[in-house]
């Protein structure tokens, strides 16, 4: 590696070879981060306190990322058992080989036997972490029996949905009532409602925590559960957009805008105009961020943002500013200011396409249909992967976590061990479940004694079929935690696979065409390189 590079982030790649801290890592393509992350697997087995190898637990996404990683610990280790000058190394390379130096070291004094044994670094995919603890504990995971994950399990799904709208003439009066709403609000196409209901069942790490399928779905249960934990989900989509459009809009120009609004509102209902700005005329104080304030938002943003999306260019009477208005002026001026912020503009559109914050009683009958045919669904897919011992990756995760809902004493008996460090590459392709499992595998560590370390790049998560969330790392980055484990921010910045010109003319285009802030609806953002 480049000295030069180097230097720029020299101390956050030293700061993360602390192994009495976790940490937190973004590392953007070609960063090195690999290579980070085995100098901190070797520096545990080395300087740790684990009294054996299988202490440090290393996850990747993918089986050739597993065998390139423990193919490259391994020669690295080799290399440190053969004499051979370091000089010609690069500093990072000497930092390796001095690691590894001390992991030989260490496995002679305890007698780990890494060269002949080298299947002792515990290195896996999540997904075979997962498959070991529910085939270890079937009864807690709800699986019964071994079933083997397939990459495409699109035909499954459609299988159980088929079988679920074979329902329709079931004697389950509820599931028959549900699929004929269902239906007459898709025009009677089956066809539609099937491809749907599988689209929905390979998506259902993220719903079916609502309606979970060792309860009944009875109206009790919908109305006074899960029609509360939407609506207070809703609450909060809502106040995360405002608060965006709050963030760029910033106080004194929201209170511009209010008060303009706010005159616009008693002019027009002078003349008797009808307009949206009504919900302004009561008060000119700026709106909170509450889900509450999301209508005199929308009000706010139709002073300035016209129905196409567009900054206004012409301020008139049609909007309570005649020419003989006196305030005028001031409109024009608040608005050459907000012209050169696009992000802003982009916000308030946003704001125009957010749901309501409630049900009406006609959607929720809608939404309770809906919910009991997913329910259905659900329970027909698990007679499927059943019937032909198959599953997808989903399933393997959802059962891992149940598997796992007794506490740490069924993760060691799944484990075999208990295991006290934990790193995490590409962090950014974790789905919810996975997230979940991480989360529950980590619960009560102190970060200290037992450490996490977590490495990814928000802008390359490319698993979004296996169902990745790429916002549970932007989550994990803004809270600094991932469950109990309390984590440190670091950021690697040197780029070891472009030139600096190539890296300095993408930051001069893509600064203009990125956020630099997370908002409601982008969980990624923009940073140089």
């Amino acid at each position: 590696m480049p000295e030069d590079l180097l230097l720029s982030d020299a101390a956050a790649r030293a700061r993360a070879l602390d192994t009495r801290c976790s940490f937190i890592v973004e590392a953007p393509a070609g960063s090195g981060k690999t290579g980070l992350l085995i100098q901190r697997f070797l520096r545990l087995l080395a300087e740790g306190d684990v009294q054996l190898p299988e202490e440090v637990l290393a996850i990747t996404f993918t089986r050739k990322a597993t065998a390139e990683m423990q193919q490259r610990i391994l020669k690295n280790l080799q290399q440190a058992a053969a004499i051979a000058d370091t000089a010609t190394l690069s500093p990072f390379d000497q930092t390796t080989r001095a690691l590894a130096q001390k992991v030989l070291a260490r496995n002679a004094e305890l007698g780990w036997n890494l060269l002949q044994q080298p299947q002792r670094l515990n290195i896996r995919t999540i997904d075979s972490l997962c498959s070991e603890i529910a085939s270890h504990l079937p009864i807690l995971s709800g699986l019964g029996g071994r079933l083997q994950p397939i990459d495409d399990a699109r035909p499954l799904y459609i299988e159980a949905a088929r079988r679920t709208l074979e329902e329709l003439d079931s004697s389950d009066a509820t599931i028959a009532n549900a699929l004929r709403l269902i239906l007459l609000h898709r025009d009677g196409r089956l066809d539609e409602c099937q491809s749907l209901l599988a689209e929905m069942l390979a998506r259902r790490d993220q719903w079916a925590r609502l309606i979970p399928l060792g309860r009944e779905l009875d109206a009790a249960f919908l109305d006074t559960t899960v029609r509360p934990r939407l609506e207070s989900a809703l609450r909060e989509i809502i106040a995360a957009a405002l608060q965006y459009a709050f963030t760029l809009l910033g106080p004194d120009d929201l209170r511009e805008l209010s008060e303009l609004a706010h005159l616009a509102a008693l002019e027009l209902a002078r003349t008797g105009a009808d307009h949206p700005f009504v919900t302004c005329m009561e008060s000119p104080l700026s709106p909170q961020t509450g889900a509450e304030c999301l209508e005199h938002w929308c009000a706010l943003s139709c002073l300035v943002i016209t129905k196409s999306g567009d900054w206004r260019k012409s301020i008139d009477k049609r909007i309570g500013f005649p020419t003989t208005s006196k305030d005028k002026p001031r409109l024009l001026h608040l608005l050459e200011r907000m012209r050169a912020n696009e992000p802003l503009r982009d916000a308030l559109c946003a704001l125009e396409k957010l749901p309501p914050a409630h049900y009406t009683d006609r959607e929720w009958e809608v939404s309770k249909a809906l919910f009991h045919f997913l329910h259905r669904g659900m329970a027909e897919l698990q007679m499927v992967f059943a019937e032909r011992r198959q599953c997808d990756f989903t399933e393997l995760s959802i059962a891992s976590v149940a598997a796992l809902a007794g506490g740490d004493a069924s993760l060691a008996a799944a484990m075999g061990m208990r295991f006290r460090h934990l790193l995490v590459d590409e962090m950014q392709d974790t789905s919810i479940s996975q997230y979940t499992l991480l989360r529950r595998i980590t619960q009560g560590w102190d970060g200290a004694s037992q450490t996490v370390f977590l490495v990814g790049d928000p802008r390359q998560s490319i698993y979004l079929f296996r169902q990745a969330r790429v916002e549970q790392f932007t989550r994990a980055i803004s809270e600094h935690s991932l469950g109990d484990v309390p984590l440190e921010h670091l950021q690697l910045t040197a780029n070891f696979r472009s030139h600096h010109a190539l890296v300095a003319a993408f930051n001069t285009h893509f600064e203009r065409i990125r956020p630099h802030q997370i908002n409601a609806q982008d969980s990624t953002l923009y940073t140089a390189a």
